[in-house]
């Protein structure tokens, strides 16, 4: 998009059209003068239109002044038309340099807006950037008040914390003189005596750092034997050596002449030989060597630990950095003994450097003038050092390299045993001689040795410091959550960190419970049985649900069998064992297919296939297994597959019900109706027989009389017969012999009806409306006869005469009742027709089926002849969806 102060204002495009028509007027006063220039004053016309009207307003300038001069100026005058060449080159050369003129002044309009927009952008981003520094001067003022706030308050601590460790370490020293004392008590003030000397060591390093950070640490030179100095300092460390196994090398000359700060020097060697000492491995090296180099004293220490990646190199140098810093620290310690070391060095006007040692390992390099600076005072060499300093530091590292814990003893074998990681051994002690009274206790230095204790010994619960070497506490709490035999065992951290993080991290890790140091015994004691109640308890209800399980398992009154996914037997119940025969090893010790019949082998197989594959819990199936002696035994078998947490199959639940009796009961029945089959085979064949004789002798006896009475009385007594065939007939197609289809009995009994009249009659358009229902036994045959009754009155006296008529049949259900209807359109009934009332032998019939079948009758007043018999529902049901059997071959004669 255009910038909007690119465009030209109309009011400078209207300026520039302006000046040609100036220049026109000044040029037609002052013809005389200026002709033939044809252009004098156009020119400069045009160059000062496209200076106010840029591009646009220039174009339309030159235009305007090319006609101007073209019409007034060149001859001929007043004309449009050139006489000469010349004019025609004139007039292209003045447009070309308008057009010049136009461009040149764009793109000069255009540049000094972009110079003004970037001069307009510079402007604010050296204001953004004031402002910023303005911002970065007030952090550093800041950061600066904050560090000195951060010294002051560092050396306000460490003179406060001074005064109460006089207090403990007088106490204690003096105590421990005593020569009463128990052994108990006076392992118990060394441990107390040993740490609070660690704790005044870490004290008297916060306020050398507060002293390096403010400028106030003085340097008390004096003359000495540098060399003598360093030997002595060194001698400390022998016995640490030798009880480590570790080679310490010295290397000094005879004499070193040195103008230093004594207790300084000695502070630089005993930080780095405890440096040294703390990251050799046992049966390792330590070279101490000191050497005179153009007028400085080169002192190196080296050992063959791990060393120092080089992109570390200088950062071990800075105030409280650490190389195996997190929560898996091989050492303890603050991060300031080299950081320290280099500013000693440096107030020296010394240096200090690490480099990899010969071999392997770390080599670190001090470099201290021999010659304090000009003008220095002197003060006299001290004759003995204070060897307090150097004695807790050896004696601190003696602490943690030679210290192997171990378990309690003495304590009940049925207490709760307890496993202790903890890598520093005053703290490990403290918590088993705390523990050790009420508990049985195993100690481990670091993550890695706890959890393979914590496999080994199965103890009731863990307590872990969480910073450890190798092995934090946290990585033990994940690893022994992987075991599912460890994962009711709860942990208690100890962790020195406040840090809310840390803390949720290790709840959600799987640790149970958490105690920051310093804490109580009271309260550890409190925390400890306070967890190993709830695991009681805990226990106590899992024994009895495993007991309720057992129980329920073994008391089923079906057999249930666990099977792993292989086909191994896990477990089975005594009742399984009834059912197979066989002997709970014997079960366990064969595979299901080995006991399966031979016949179910392959549908077994297909049963695994389709838990596995489908996706289904569960499926059933009656199998046959064999007993001893091969004897077939029938089962029904319920298969559940049970998926482990990552959804693979894990093991299958089998329950087996022994349904052999139900078998035989089977095989009994389909027996019994086989026999039943044939009995109703033979009944229906008989039945059939007779009615066929029965209808031949009507036939016979109505061939013999022409008496029109007889003949009809014949054909209706054949009419019946045929209704109770049909009955039959319908009754032996269905599966239980119990009842009548009557939608397919009314529509066969009115098909078979209309075909017995004449074929006039024939022609009646039959409709009928059934609704799925069926008449019992008992009913079926008076039902058929007052059907057929209707159907055929209705035959008798609505056809004759008519040439179409309609005969409707419907059945259909009314709440608890059900309504027969036979409807005619013939004449219908006359006026005052009463069927109770009636004498004739069909009437009486038909009232005497209806009340056979419980039943009501009615006459409705309507277009021809309407019949309702209204039937109790009960004495119906709803008509299976089972397809009957077709009739055999001899029952259909009739």
């Amino acid at each position: 998009m255009d910038d909007p102060k690119a465009r030209i204002p109309t009011s400078r495009i209207v300026l520039a059209l302006a000046i040609p028509l100036l220049a026109f007027a000044l040029q037609w006063t002052f013809w005389a003068a200026i002709k033939p220039y044809a252009w004098f004053l156009f020119f400069p016309a045009v160059f000062f239109s496209s200076w106010a009207g840029g591009l646009p307003g220039g174009l339309a300038a030159t235009l305007l002044s090319t006609a101007l001069a073209t019409f007034f100026f060149i001859a001929p005058d007043l004309k449009l038309l050139l006489q000469s060449p010349i004019g025609l080159v004139s007039i292209g050369m003045f447009m070309c340099m308008g057009v010049l003129f136009s461009l040149s002044h764009d793109r000069l309009r255009r540049a000094n807006l972009r110079v003004a927009k970037s001069l307009a952008q510079v402007t604010e981003a050296n204001s953004r950037i004031h402002e910023a520094n303005q911002q970065i001067t007030r952090l550093y003022e800041k950061t600066r008040e904050l560090d000195e706030l951060k010294t002051q308050f560092f050396a306000n601590v460490s003179h406060e914390l001074r005064t109460p460790l006089a207090l403990i370490l007088g106490p204690v020293e003096n105590t421990l003189a005593r020569r009463d004392l128990p052994e108990q008590v006076q392992r118990d003030l060394e441990m107390a005596r040993r740490n609070a000397g660690l704790l005044h060591r870490h004290v008297d390093d916060l306020l050398d750092v507060a002293k390096l950070e403010a400028g106030s640490m003085v340097l008390n030179y004096a003359e000495l034997d540098l060399a003598r100095l360093i030997r002595l300092t060194a001698s400390h460390f022998e016995s640490l050596a030798k009880d480590n196994g570790t080679l310490l090398s010295l290397s000094f000359p005879d004499e070193l002449p040195a103008q230093v700060d004594a207790q300084k020097c000695q502070r630089i060697v005993l930080n780095l030989l405890s440096n040294a000492f703390k990251f050799t491995p046992p049966g390792g090296r330590v070279e101490l060597s000191l050497e005179q180099r153009e007028g400085s004293a080169v002192l190196h220490v080296r050992d063959n630990g791990p060393g120092v990646p080089p992109d570390l190199r200088e950062a071990v140098f800075e105030r409280f950095r650490q190389v195996d810093g997190g929560t898996q620290r091989l050492h303890g310690g603050t991060g300031l003994g080299l950081a320290i070391v280099r500013e000693l060095a440096q107030l020296h006007g010394g240096s200090v450097t690490l480099d990899e040692a010969p071999g392997g390992g770390a080599q670190f390099s001090v470099t201290l003038p021999l010659a304090a600076p000009p003008g220095t005072t002197m003060l006299p060499a001290p004759e003995l050092l204070d060897e307090e300093p150097a004695r807790q530091v050896v004696e601190e590292q003696r602490v943690h390299t030679g210290h192997k814990p171990s378990g309690s003893a003495g304590t009940s074998p049925d207490a709760p045993l307890i496993l202790v990681a903890e890598d520093n051994p005053d703290m490990s002690m403290f918590i088993r001689s705390t523990l050790s009274p009420r508990f049985r206790v195993a100690a481990a230095e670091d993550g890695r040795e706890a959890l393979d204790m914590a496999l080994a010994l199965k103890p009731d619960l863990i307590l872990s410091d969480v910073m450890m070497p190798g092995a934090s506490g946290s990585w033990l709490v994940r690893e022994l959550r992987l075991h599912p035999e460890m994962d009711d065992v709860p942990v208690v951290m100890l962790t020195a960190k406040a840090d809310d993080a840390l803390r949720v991290e290790l709840l959600r890790s799987g640790a149970q419970d958490y105690v920051t140091k310093p804490f109580s015994s009271e309260e550890l004691l409190a925390r400890v049985e306070g967890l190993l109640r709830e695991r009681s308890r805990h226990e106590t209800a899992l024994r009895a649900f495993r007991k309720r399980f057992r129980d329920t398992f073994e008391h089923a009154a079906v057999g249930i069998a666990h099977v792993a996914a292989d086909g191994a037997v896990l477990l089975v119940n005594q009742k399984l064992c009834d059912i197979m025969g066989r002997t709970r090893e014997q079960l366990m010790q064969a595979a299901p297919r080995d006991l399966l019949h031979p016949g179910c082998m392959e549908e077994g197989k297909r049963l695994v296939a389709t838990l596995l594959e489908s996706g289904q819990e569960s499926l059933c199936l009656e199998t046959r297994w064999l007993r001893p002696g091969d004897v077939p035994l029938w089962t029904l078998v319920t298969a559940t597959l049970v998926r482990d947490d990552a959804g693979a199959p894990d093991y299958f639940i089998a329950v087996v019900e022994d349904i052999q009796r139900r078998k035989r009961a089977e095989e009994d029945i389909r027996h019994s109706l086989c026999e039943k089959e044939m009995l109703l085979r033979e009944i229906h064949h008989r039945v059939k027989n007779n009615l066929q004789i029965i209808m031949s002798l009507v036939n016979l006896q109505a061939a013999d009389t022409e008496d029109p009475k007889e003949l009809e009385r014949a054909e209706t007594l054949d009419r019946r017969i045929h209704s109770m065939a049909l009955v039959h007939e319908q009754l032996y197609r269905t599966s239980d012999f119990a009842a009548v289809d009557l939608a397919n009995y009314i529509r066969d009994l009115a098909g078979k009806l209309a075909q017995t009249f004449d074929t006039d009659v024939g022609k009646a358009c039959l409709e009928i409306e059934t609704c799925p229902l069926s008449i019992g036994i008992d009913k079926a045959v008076p039902f058929g006869l007052l059907l057929n009754e209707l159907i055929t009155n209705a035959f008798k006296h609505a056809a004759p005469g008519r040439g179409g008529w309609t005969l409707r049949i419907t059945l259909e259900r009314q709440g608890s009742q059900a309504l027969l209807a036979v409807q005619d359109s013939g004449p219908g009934f006359p006026p005052g027709f009463d069927p109770e009332n009636q004498k004739s032998l069909g009437f009486q019939l038909v009232m005497g089926l209806v009340h056979q079948i419980a039943g009501k009758l009615a006459i409705p007043h309507c277009s021809g002849a309407r019949v309702e018999v209204l039937f109790p529902v009960e004495c119906f049901d709803l008509v299976s969806d089972a397809t009957p059997e077709a009739p055999p071959e001899d029952a259909s004669g009739a």
